[in-house]
């Protein structure tokens, strides 16, 4: 979906929305513009961060539209209302999700292969062995950094990495 065509349609949204209710006004948005946000948002994982702000200020317009905000007003309290998560934390949830779903055998194989425990692989005797640490390939290029065999196991690393302990 190109950027132009969503900023249309909340447009067109606008003169519906003034005669729904607050809920109806959220469910139809999200319907329509939240769910072209979440639609393969898995391939923006490692894309650069002005393309990641322009999907960001379309969510921010559609958020402003549900609660009538003005355009002054900081987003970030308007989105926890809402309960919606900014654009590169929904992927970064979605990844972390299919990294666990991985884990715990809910997936093909095919991706099943790319996330595995470091306790489970047998090759190596360390430390971060209790602590469920996926082991993370190594890439040449940063085309293979943003694949699923390494974003997926270090955005289930970067989850644990609040609760390691310390020694």
């Amino acid at each position: 979906m190109s950027l132009w065509l969503a900023y249309y349609q909340l447009c067109q949204l606008h003169q519906v929305v003034r005669s729904l209710s607050a809920d109806g006004a959220k469910a139809v948005v999200k319907a329509i513009i939240s769910c072209r946000l979440d639609y393969c948002n898995l391939l923006l994982t490692g894309v650069a961060s002005c393309l990641l702000r322009r999907l960001q200020s379309l969510q921010n317009a559609a958020a402003r539209l549900v609660t009538s905000a003005p355009r002054r007003e900081h987003i970030t309290p308007i989105l926890r209302q809402l309960s919606w998560l900014p654009v590169h934390q929904c992927v970064l949830y979605k990844l972390a999700t299919l990294a666990f779903q991985s884990l715990s055998g809910q997936m093909p194989a095919y991706l099943t292969v790319n996330c595995q425990l470091v306790a489970e692989s047998g090759r190596w005797t360390l430390r971060s062995v209790e602590r469920s640490v996926c082991i993370i390939q190594r890439c040449n290029n940063t085309f293979g950094d943003r694949s699923f065999s390494v974003t997926g196991p270090r955005a289930w690393n970067n989850l644990l990495l609040p609760f390691a302990t310390s020694s």
